[in-house]
Protein backbone atom coordinates (compact mmCIF):
# COMPACT_ATOMS: atom_id res chain seq x y z
CA UNK A 1 0.00 0.00 0.00
CA UNK A 2 0.63 3.82 0.33
CA UNK A 3 1.18 6.15 3.01
CA UNK A 4 0.65 10.03 3.40
CA UNK A 5 3.93 11.58 3.06
CA UNK A 6 5.08 9.11 0.33
CA UNK A 7 6.43 9.98 -2.70
CA UNK A 8 5.49 7.69 -5.55
CA UNK A 9 6.46 7.50 -9.10
CA UNK A 10 9.09 10.69 -8.46
CA UNK A 11 5.79 12.54 -9.03
CA UNK A 12 2.68 11.98 -6.97
CA UNK A 13 2.85 12.90 -3.31
CA UNK A 14 0.09 11.20 -1.11
CA UNK A 15 -1.45 13.67 0.96
CA UNK A 16 -4.38 11.87 3.32
CA UNK A 17 -7.38 9.27 2.59
CA UNK A 18 -10.47 10.60 1.46
CA UNK A 19 -12.43 7.69 1.50
CA UNK A 20 -12.40 4.43 1.47
CA UNK A 21 -14.92 1.29 0.74
CA UNK A 22 -15.72 -2.30 0.35
CA UNK A 23 -14.37 -2.18 -3.46
CA UNK A 24 -11.38 0.71 -3.12
CA UNK A 25 -9.63 3.52 -1.62
CA UNK A 26 -9.59 7.57 -2.93
CA UNK A 27 -6.63 9.41 -1.37
CA UNK A 28 -5.41 12.95 -2.01
CA UNK A 29 -2.49 13.70 -3.98
CA UNK A 30 -0.42 16.12 -5.54
CA UNK A 31 1.01 15.37 -9.14
CA UNK A 32 4.65 17.66 -8.67
CA UNK A 33 4.95 17.55 -12.25
CA UNK A 34 0.96 19.46 -12.57
CA UNK A 35 1.65 21.57 -9.06
CA UNK A 36 -1.98 20.51 -8.97
CA UNK A 37 -3.66 18.49 -6.64
CA UNK A 38 -6.34 15.51 -7.32
CA UNK A 39 -7.64 12.27 -6.45
CA UNK A 40 -6.42 8.82 -6.77
CA UNK A 41 -8.75 6.01 -6.56
CA UNK A 42 -7.33 2.88 -5.90
CA UNK A 43 -9.27 -0.41 -6.06
CA UNK A 44 -8.39 -3.00 -3.26
CA UNK A 45 -6.37 -5.89 -4.44
CA UNK A 46 -9.02 -8.76 -3.95
CA UNK A 47 -11.47 -6.80 -6.33
CA UNK A 48 -8.24 -6.72 -9.11
CA UNK A 49 -6.69 -10.03 -8.46
CA UNK A 50 -7.84 -11.93 -11.40
CA UNK A 51 -6.40 -10.89 -15.10
CA UNK A 52 -10.49 -10.71 -15.77
CA UNK A 53 -11.48 -8.20 -13.49
CA UNK A 54 -8.54 -6.35 -13.01
CA UNK A 55 -8.91 -6.10 -16.98
CA UNK A 56 -12.76 -4.74 -16.30
CA UNK A 57 -11.14 -2.56 -14.39
CA UNK A 58 -9.19 -0.98 -16.88
CA UNK A 59 -11.77 -0.84 -19.31
CA UNK A 60 -14.01 1.00 -17.09
CA UNK A 61 -11.17 3.84 -16.55
CA UNK A 62 -10.65 3.81 -20.50
CA UNK A 63 -14.22 4.64 -20.48
CA UNK A 64 -14.18 7.00 -18.24
CA UNK A 65 -11.35 9.16 -19.75
CA UNK A 66 -12.78 8.77 -23.08
CA UNK A 67 -15.83 11.16 -21.67
CA UNK A 68 -13.18 13.90 -21.63
CA UNK A 69 -13.77 17.31 -20.10
CA UNK A 70 -17.45 18.05 -19.10
CA UNK A 71 -18.71 20.64 -16.67
CA UNK A 72 -21.07 17.97 -14.96
CA UNK A 73 -18.48 15.05 -14.92
CA UNK A 74 -15.75 14.31 -12.06
CA UNK A 75 -13.02 13.77 -15.01
CA UNK A 76 -10.94 10.89 -15.15
CA UNK A 77 -7.44 11.94 -16.35
CA UNK A 78 -5.34 9.11 -16.87
CA UNK A 79 -4.53 5.36 -15.22
CA UNK A 80 -1.50 4.85 -13.48
CA UNK A 81 0.03 1.40 -11.59
CA UNK A 82 0.42 2.33 -7.89
CA UNK A 83 1.79 0.01 -5.71
CA UNK A 84 0.73 -2.90 -8.43
CA UNK A 85 -3.04 -1.32 -8.36
CA UNK A 86 -4.21 0.19 -11.42
CA UNK A 87 -4.84 3.78 -10.26
CA UNK A 88 -7.86 6.20 -11.82
CA UNK A 89 -6.50 10.42 -11.17
CA UNK A 90 -9.56 12.01 -10.84
CA UNK A 91 -10.26 15.51 -10.28
CA UNK A 92 -11.09 16.29 -6.32
CA UNK A 93 -14.09 17.63 -5.46
CA UNK A 94 -13.98 19.56 -2.22
CA UNK A 95 -17.99 20.25 -1.79
CA UNK A 96 -18.96 16.88 -0.76
CA UNK A 97 -21.72 14.80 -2.19
CA UNK A 98 -25.26 15.29 -2.65
CA UNK A 99 -25.65 12.25 0.04
CA UNK A 100 -24.47 14.43 2.39
CA UNK A 101 -26.44 17.84 1.85
CA UNK A 102 -29.82 15.11 2.24
CA UNK A 103 -28.24 13.71 5.25
CA UNK A 104 -27.45 16.70 6.62
CA UNK A 105 -30.55 18.15 5.54
CA UNK A 106 -28.61 21.12 4.65
CA UNK A 107 -30.70 20.82 1.20
CA UNK A 108 -33.86 21.79 2.50
CA UNK A 109 -33.01 24.71 2.57
CA UNK A 110 -32.44 25.42 -1.43
CA UNK A 111 -35.32 27.35 -3.38
CA UNK A 112 -37.21 25.45 -6.04
CA UNK A 113 -34.52 27.47 -8.74
CA UNK A 114 -31.78 25.82 -6.63
CA UNK A 115 -33.31 22.24 -6.79
CA UNK A 116 -33.84 22.92 -10.84
CA UNK A 117 -30.54 24.03 -11.01
CA UNK A 118 -29.25 20.33 -9.60
CA UNK A 119 -31.70 18.55 -11.69
CA UNK A 120 -30.34 20.46 -15.14
CA UNK A 121 -26.71 19.75 -14.16
CA UNK A 122 -27.69 16.02 -13.47
CA UNK A 123 -29.74 16.00 -16.99
CA UNK A 124 -26.32 17.94 -18.66
CA UNK A 125 -23.16 15.62 -17.69
CA UNK A 126 -25.94 11.98 -18.44
CA UNK A 127 -26.77 13.96 -22.08
CA UNK A 128 -23.25 14.06 -22.29
CA UNK A 129 -22.43 10.70 -21.36
CA UNK A 130 -25.11 9.25 -23.55
CA UNK A 131 -23.77 11.03 -26.37
CA UNK A 132 -20.57 9.32 -25.91
CA UNK A 133 -22.21 5.93 -26.01
CA UNK A 134 -22.33 5.36 -22.13
CA UNK A 135 -24.83 4.43 -19.74
CA UNK A 136 -24.10 5.26 -16.26
CA UNK A 137 -26.08 2.51 -14.20
CA UNK A 138 -25.68 3.61 -11.09
CA UNK A 139 -27.49 7.55 -10.68
CA UNK A 140 -27.53 7.53 -7.14
CA UNK A 141 -26.74 10.36 -4.78
CA UNK A 142 -23.38 8.95 -3.39
CA UNK A 143 -22.09 9.62 -6.85
CA UNK A 144 -22.82 13.13 -7.18
CA UNK A 145 -20.51 15.10 -6.44
CA UNK A 146 -20.29 18.94 -5.91
CA UNK A 147 -17.53 21.41 -6.76
CA UNK A 148 -16.45 24.00 -4.28
CA UNK A 149 -18.76 26.53 -6.88
CA UNK A 150 -21.65 23.78 -5.46
CA UNK A 151 -21.93 22.47 -9.17
CA UNK A 152 -23.15 19.26 -9.23
CA UNK A 153 -20.55 16.15 -11.19
CA UNK A 154 -21.48 12.74 -12.12
CA UNK A 155 -18.84 10.18 -10.84
CA UNK A 156 -17.79 6.72 -10.05
CA UNK A 157 -18.57 5.33 -13.66
CA UNK A 158 -17.69 1.53 -12.36
CA UNK A 159 -21.03 0.11 -13.66
CA UNK A 160 -21.20 1.55 -17.18
CA UNK A 161 -22.44 -0.12 -20.13
CA UNK A 162 -20.30 1.16 -22.69
CA UNK A 163 -21.90 1.00 -26.64
CA UNK A 164 -19.78 0.47 -29.70
CA UNK A 165 -20.75 2.93 -32.41
CA UNK A 166 -19.52 6.02 -34.11
CA UNK A 167 -20.02 9.14 -32.82
CA UNK A 168 -19.66 12.03 -35.36
CA UNK A 169 -19.59 15.55 -33.88
CA UNK A 170 -21.71 13.93 -30.72
CA UNK A 171 -24.67 12.91 -32.66
CA UNK A 172 -25.89 9.74 -31.97
CA UNK A 173 -28.54 7.58 -34.50
CA UNK A 174 -31.77 6.80 -33.22
CA UNK A 175 -31.23 2.98 -32.44
CA UNK A 176 -28.97 2.16 -30.02
CA UNK A 177 -26.44 -0.20 -31.45
CA UNK A 178 -25.20 -3.59 -30.19
CA UNK A 179 -23.44 -2.73 -27.36
CA UNK A 180 -21.00 -4.15 -24.88
CA UNK A 181 -21.06 -4.45 -21.44
CA UNK A 182 -18.15 -3.23 -18.96
CA UNK A 183 -20.00 -5.16 -16.53
CA UNK A 184 -20.94 -9.05 -16.09
CA UNK A 185 -24.29 -9.88 -17.49
CA UNK A 186 -27.00 -11.62 -15.68
CA UNK A 187 -25.98 -10.05 -12.28
CA UNK A 188 -28.32 -6.89 -10.55
CA UNK A 189 -26.54 -3.60 -11.79
CA UNK A 190 -26.17 -0.44 -9.60
CA UNK A 191 -27.51 0.28 -5.85
CA UNK A 192 -30.52 -1.90 -5.07
CA UNK A 193 -32.43 0.94 -3.17
CA UNK A 194 -32.18 3.27 -6.70
CA UNK A 195 -32.77 0.16 -9.13
CA UNK A 196 -35.54 0.23 -11.59
CA UNK A 197 -38.52 -1.58 -10.61
CA UNK A 198 -38.04 -3.67 -13.57
CA UNK A 199 -34.49 -4.96 -12.11
CA UNK A 200 -36.46 -6.49 -9.76
CA UNK A 201 -38.51 -8.69 -11.92
CA UNK A 202 -35.69 -9.90 -13.85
Amino acid sequence: GVRPGEIVDGRFEIIDLIGYGGQGVVLRVRHLEWDTTLALKLPLPNVVKSPANKLRFLQEAETWIRLGVHPNIVRCWFVQDIAGLPGLFLDLMTGGSLEDKIKDRSVLSLSWDGFITILLQIAEGLAHSHSMGVVHRDLKPENLLLREDGRVCLTDFGLVKSFASDHHDGETSGEMPKDSSVTGSGIFLGTPRYGAPEQWRK
